[in-house]
């Protein structure tokens, strides 16, 4: 295991600039999401949320010892920020 995490650091992945745009609508259906549900929304998306994605994305892309993000790195960081959120909504219930 050392030597597979030893070996993944050495990946420093990029964003292709075809997928930027990929990005970019996401992060920006993920606000417009939020803003129609302003009333029940728990949390705020961020620049930090964004930034958020572009890490778990490239972390993605290390583990598969890969210099470059898919699309596929992105939707599964995605999917994990969702996750994250909806389970702060998820711990909003349980509380009352």
């Amino acid at each position: 295991m050392r030597a597979y995490i030893s070996l993944a650091r050495n990946f420093a992945p990029v964003i292709p600039e075809d997928l930027a745009g990929f990005i970019v609508d996401a992060y920006v259906n993920m606000r417009s999401d939020e803003a129609e549900m302003r009333e029940q929304a728990h949390s705020y998306t961020t620049a930090r949320t964004l930034q958020a994605i572009l890490r778990m994305s490239q972390a993605l892309a290390r583990i598969r010892l890969s210099s470059l993000v898919t699309r596929e790195d992105v939707e599964e960081a995605m999917r994990l920020m969702y996750k994250s959120k909806s389970s702060l909504e998820d711990n909003e219930v349980r509380r009352y």
